[in-house]
């Protein structure tokens, strides 16, 4: 994008009819999830409420799903990919659209496709009785929107995208319905949603708190809102103000949450919000129907250890804590899913993590098919519980264990209840059993507990925070009255208490800023001196803070007004001291993001810096609010960089250097770098390739024979690759594919290990061409590779020399060549080439940056590899806070980047270079 304004311009307009024109301020969106970021199962939905798809059987096999691979809004698009020879064998649509017959509306939409294609879309009414709009469209490869515009035949729409037909893939976006003319030139977030979204709790939430408040997020030109809440469905989904049917809790109300009260435990709620707009219409935007449920009384313990004064065979006391012979909570009949003990009393002892307070243990007794024969389940029993396995407690109340029927499908038939007594663990001796049996036995036991710890914890338990201004949340013990939170870097001092902790009235706690890569640990005490026990132990829970704080990522600029990447990062724009342009390709005015060349995310800062005129290139960022690099104790400044190669430099010892991008050698015509010495006649060469990068398991160092410079010449060359070994391909004559040497598509692979170094040779004796490769220290021995001799008639004066390509047009390669020897009439110094189009390269430049605080103090850091620039793969750059000490590290105005001498003299030195994700912060060792 030039640096100008720009305006968008739309590729395809198609109306019906004139009416005034619509504004933006008047485009009330009627599609929901219009740019597809909101995540949704779009095929076959069974909970379908916005996009779904229809198709019979002769579209099977066909697909729809939203995709971060294509967009032309937000970062997503649906991506449709078709069967069928006929249009409605599949269609994407949404349903259930409001609308006023009569009035008009428009329909506009981003589409394109893998190749070009036939499509069409229309509206149809809810009940299939009439259909209206139906337009066709002829779609490309590239992004463009298509439009019409139509009278509504029905008040409840669906819009439909005929998607087969033609089995092609395609992407759609940007999906708008609103009231009016076509309206151009809508800009991302302001088409608006006229109905209530984003319910909390979320629709289907299971174990909602008894206190919960409904939220939501309002329509954009909702005035008040109706509340229905009921425990039916049916009414819910039916009630309006006219008919209310007991449920609309809340009319005309003006905030966006609604309390409920007290709910019951484990009931669940169905729940609805109109939005209604305010004078002249007053128009009721019906909202959808969400539902959850309230959480139960109590909830089974989890962490569980079992043992037993005996077992027979496989039947261990494990099997009655983990599910073994449980289908839906109805057990089987085989004793291997079951406890059997040796002898009778048995005991089995139930240990868990931590105290729970305890209210009911199920109980399935043994349930082996001869049950009704031999009784094996447990009958006379006593149940003990104690916090510290040493001092027990009898449960009183428990009376003789009901006989299970030793038939398939058993529900438990034993209940326990605990009281709410507190205890970590639970022993059951069994005195006597339901027959003759000499033995006892037991299928299954869940206890539940009352929640009266914290729980949920916020972050969750393990993981790493993203910022060090974090507050910690967590859900509140039932009964807690007040909260105790302790919070350490030393863990023994939280697990033994002598952490301090803080009291809180809330559920939740915002500490001190944290410190960059520290690990922190921290446990919740619920309070309540009516209670008893008046305090509960939460559970040690753990969270690391960030190791950085990234500052700039380059993701959020955009080719639009203010949002340019160089109305930030300000350049050498009109600046003749500073030869620096920011832009992917600023020749083409380009001034755009780097989205190609990344080290993370999808965008980069891209700076071509020319030091010919200038002594330096800088770009610098001047943050609007000065940044805190104090907060959190962060000890590292860094950047990621990334450059591109030289294109050739060849040091006194004979070592040289090559650098090239290039699409490949290979095909009609050739991309690479290309070293090379005048051949007369006979003749060879040796190299020895020391090392080489790679972008793909193609990119390609070695030694070519070629008749001429230009892309299409007769040549032959041995390259080593990636990882495919060494290959031997050539092109017999000129403007024909190249092959390789003994035919085939894919070369002559030697399977030799993919670790340089490796020695190649290339010999000439006229027309026949000999290739070679060694693996030795000193190449005493050759290997002859399997396509010898080729013959490749080629003009008595030819080029000879060092070749190299990347596989991968526009990312750079390294090859690090030594001992080349020639035989033959070799004549000349090395000629380097760029064959079939320029390759970035880079001339070495100082690389520096200056971090300026809010004072006007500056301090610079150098980076120690004057060669930086022409490292072509992404590098980290860490700077010690410490060593910019003249600094107020409380208040940065500005960071600079540059490349060059400051002081100094234009040194000529050209290149581009590519920055991305800067932070402070603190690694982990």
């Amino acid at each position: 994008m030039c640096k100008q304004s720009v305006f968008w311009v739309m590729a395809v307009v198609l109306a019906f009819g004139a009416i005034p024109q619509a504004s933006h301020g008047q485009v009330v969106n009627l599609i929901k999830n219009p740019s597809f970021e909101e995540d949704e199962l779009v095929l076959n939905d069974p909970d379908w409420s916005t996009w779904t798809t229809w198709n019979p059987a002769e579209g099977a096999g066909s697909n729809a799903e939203i995709v971060d691979t294509e967009a032309i809004d937000g970062t997503r698009s649906l991506q449709v990919d078709p069967v069928g020879n006929t249009n409605w064998f599949f269609i994407p649509l949404q349903d259930q659209i409001p609308l006023v017959v009569g009035q008009t509306y428009t329909v506009s939409f981003w589409a394109k496709a893998a190749e070009d294609r036939p499509y069409f879309a229309k509206l149809k009414a809810s009940d299939n009785s009439v259909d209206w709009g139906q337009t066709n469209y002829d779609l490309t490869t590239d992004w463009a929107e298509y439009t019409f515009t139509a009278d509504a035949l029905s008040d409840s729409a669906k819009l439909e995208f005929h998607a087969a037909g033609v089995e092609v893939t395609h992407w759609l976006d940007f999906v708008h319905l609103y009231e009016g003319e076509y309206v151009e030139n809508i800009p991302s977030g302001l088409a608006v949603s006229v109905v209530a979204a984003d319910p909390t709790p979320a629709t289907e939430a299971m174990d909602v708190p008894l206190d919960a408040i409904l939220t939501w997020q309002a329509g954009d030109f909702a005035a008040t809102h109706d509340v229905y809440l009921g425990t039916v469905l049916s009414d819910v989904n039916d009630a309006s103000a006219a008919d209310p049917g007991g449920v609309l809790v809340s009319a005309g109300q003006g905030t966006t949450s609604f309390d409920p009260g007290r709910l019951p435990f484990s009931q669940t709620y169905y729940w609805r919000v109109d939005e209604v707009n305010g004078a002249p219409d007053n128009a009721v935007f019906r909202g959808d129907v969400w539902s959850f449920t309230v959480e139960p009384f109590s909830i089974p313990i989890s962490n569980i250890t079992a043992t037993a004064s005996g077992t027979f065979g496989v039947s261990g006391p494990e099997n009655t804590i983990n599910g073994s012979g449980l289908v839906d909570d109805l057990h089987g009949t085989s004793p291997a899913d079951m406890w059997i003990s040796t002898g009778i009393p048995a005991t089995i002892e139930y240990a868990f993590d931590r105290a729970y307070k305890l209210h009911e243990l199920w109980i399935w007794n043994s349930n082996q098919a001869i049950e009704a024969f031999v009784g094996f389940g447990g009958k006379d029993v006593v149940i003990e519980y104690a916090l510290d396995g040493q001092t027990w407690t009898v449960l009183e109340g428990v009376g003789p264990l009901a006989r299970a029927p030793g038939t398939v499908g058993y529900a438990h038939n034993n209940t326990i209840d605990f009281g709410g007594a507190v205890a970590q663990y639970v022993r059951m001796t069994v005195n006597s059993v339901q027959g003759i049996s000499p033995q006892a036995s037991l299928s299954e036991v869940r206890f539940y507990y009352i929640p009266v710890n914290a729980r949920e914890p916020e972050p969750a338990d393990g993981a790493t925070v993203e910022a060090v201004d974090t507050t910690l949340r967590w859900r509140s013990g039932r009964e807690a009255a007040g909260h105790e939170v302790v919070l350490s870097r030393d863990r023994a001092a939280v697990a033994d208490g002598s952490a301090a902790a803080v009291v809180t009235q809330q559920n939740s706690y915002a500490p001190d800023p944290l410190i960059y890569g520290e690990t922190y640990y921290w446990q919740v005490t619920e309070t309540n001196a009516v209670s008893s026990p008046a305090r509960n132990e939460g559970p040690l829970w753990s969270f690391s803070a960030p190791e950085y704080l990234t500052f700039e990522d380059f993701e959020t600029y955009r080719d639009e007004e203010l949002l340019e990447i160089w109305a930030t990062w300000v350049d050498g724009f009109d600046d003749p001291t500073n030869g620096s342009t920011v832009g992917t390709n600023p020749q083409l005015d380009d001034y755009s993001p780097e989205t190609g060349i990344v080290h993370s995310g999808r965008q980069s800062l891209p700076i071509h810096y020319d030091n010919t005129g200038a002594p330096i290139s800088t770009v610098t960022r001047t943050f609007e609010s000065p940044l805190d690099w104090t907060k959190g104790s962060p000890e590292r400044l860094s950047l990621h960089f990334r450059g591109n190669a030289p294109d050739f430099i060849e040091e006194a010892d004979g070592h040289i250097t090559l650098g090239a991008a290039g699409a490949d050698i290979w095909g009609t015509q050739d991309e690479f770098r290309f070293a090379y010495k005048r051949l007369a006649g006979d003749g060879s060469i040796i190299v020895r390739v020391n090392s080489q990068t790679e972008v793909h398991d193609s990119s390609k160092a070695g030694v070519m024979i070629r008749e001429s410079a230009t892309p299409e010449s007769a040549n032959v060359y041995l390259f080593n690759t990636g990882s495919r070994g060494v290959l031997y391909e050539g092109r017999r004559a000129t403007f024909i594919n190249a092959e390789s040497a003994s035919g085939g598509p894919d070369g002559v692979q030697q399977n030799i290990a993919r670790d340089e170094p490796v020695w190649l040779r290339i010999e000439r004796i006229g027309n026949t061409i000999n290739g070679y490769y060694s693996l030795e220290e000193t190449a005493t021995n050759w290997t002859a590779l399997a396509g010898n001799p080729w013959n490749i008639p080629m003009g008595a004066n030819v080029l000879i020399g060092l070749a190299l390509t990347s596989h991968s047009a526009g990312n750079t390669v390294v090859g690090e060549f030594s001992d080349v020897s020639t035989t033959g009439n070799v004549s000349g110094g090395w000629t380097v080439e760029a064959i079939g189009g320029e390759h970035p390269d880079n001339d070495a430049a100082q690389l520096y940056v200056v971090v300026t605080d809010a004072a006007g103090r500056a301090e610079t850091a150098v980076h120690p590899n004057l060669g930086a620039t022409q490292i072509p793969a992404w590098e980290p750059w860490s700077i010690p806070l410490a060593g910019l000490s003249t600094l107020n590290l409380g208040s940065i105005k500005s960071i600079t980047i540059g490349f060059g001498e400051p002081g100094g003299t234009p040194s000529g030195a050209t290149g581009t270079m590519y920055i991305d994700l800067l932070r402070v912060g603190t690694p982990r060792p």
